[in-house]
């Protein structure tokens, strides 16, 4: 029997329909926690997650005559909002189920950082409130970091139609230097991108650590992190370097400290031996085995 989570949105539901929810659900529970419903059980106008059919992303919805049908505009919206994120193409859809602890010879630890992001997402409101947000770190390359950081942000989309901004570190500070070299005037496209940035509520800066550092670039990022705290934005940082080893003066390693959580991955590349896996029958057909 196929099964389907149930994309949590502002779709309402009546009495017998929730009752139907509670009634026909199974004990199984997706990655993100929600109850799995077989597709003749689940409540009218449900919409459901993207579905892979045929290398294809479709949604799908149930209708008042009992039938399962492809919903066009949800997949729009969907794909809009993920293209608007900057998340990157290569993890456009990626969810809890496609991090996998058992890749690792850290199991523990990779296991460790599934479920504390599990947890950030399940309690995403209380970071909020505190405008505290996460600092994925692991100091090897293809360790998973980027790939966390945007199941996570997927998660805030489907789960509260969120519109988390992804940028790598390196083009954060290069369009804030942009920026400064040109006015609001002579660039106001590049100014409202970076106004986006900053005010976004959930600002995910990847790879931070890697951009050279100078007292101008140490002072901006003291100022975002610090401003988007008071706000009560949360920033999500992944980074090679451990917090106290990045090359920021201390007044702004201690402000970005008190504004994350840790979130510590394996140090271990497990990138290359994802890739070969996916890649295993390209590897066949170069060998001529069919």
């Amino acid at each position: 029997m196929i099964t389907q989570d149930l994309h949590q949105s502002s779709w309402k539901h009546t009495t017998e329909q929730t009752q139907k929810m509670k009634t026909f659900h199974s004990d199984r529970l997706d990655d993100e926690g929600n109850p799995l419903y077989p597709y003749e059980n689940a409540p009218i106008d449900t919409p459901f997650n993207v579905r892979i059919r045929k290398e294809c992303r479709i949604y799908e919805i149930k209708n008042d005559n009992n039938m399962i049908y492809e919903h066009v505009q949800l997949q729009v919206d969907y794909d809009k909002s993920t293209s608007r994120t900057g998340i990157p193409e290569a993890h456009r859809y990626v969810r809890m189920k496609d991090f996998r602890p058992e890749i690792y010879m850290d199991k523990v630890l990779a296991r460790n950082a599934k479920e504390k992001v599990t947890r950030f997402v399940e309690n995403f409101g209380k970071f909020v409130d505190k405008g505290v947000g996460l600092y994925i770190y692991s100091p090897s390359s293809g360790a998973g970091k980027t790939l966390l950081a945007s199941i996570l942000a997927n998660a805030l989309i489907r789960q509260y139609n969120e519109s988390p901004k992804f940028i790598k570190a390196t083009t954060f500070f290069e369009e804030y230097k942009r920026a400064m070299r040109q006015s609001s005037k002579e660039n106001p496209i590049v100014d409202d991108k970076l106004r986006v940035l900053t005010n976004a509520k959930v600002l995910i800066i990847d790879d931070l650590g890697t951009e050279k550092v100078t007292d101008y670039i140490s002072t901006l990022m003291y100022e975002v992190i610090s401003k988007r705290t008071d706000m009560r934005k949360v920033t999500i940082i992944t980074s090679k370097k451990k917090m106290e080893d990045l090359k920021y003066d201390a007044s702004t390693i201690n402000q970005i400290s008190s504004s994350v959580r840790l979130i510590e991955l394996p140090n271990e590349n497990v990138g290359l031996k994802v890739s070969n896996e996916a890649n295993k029958d390209l590897d066949l057909l170069l060998e001529g085995v069919e």
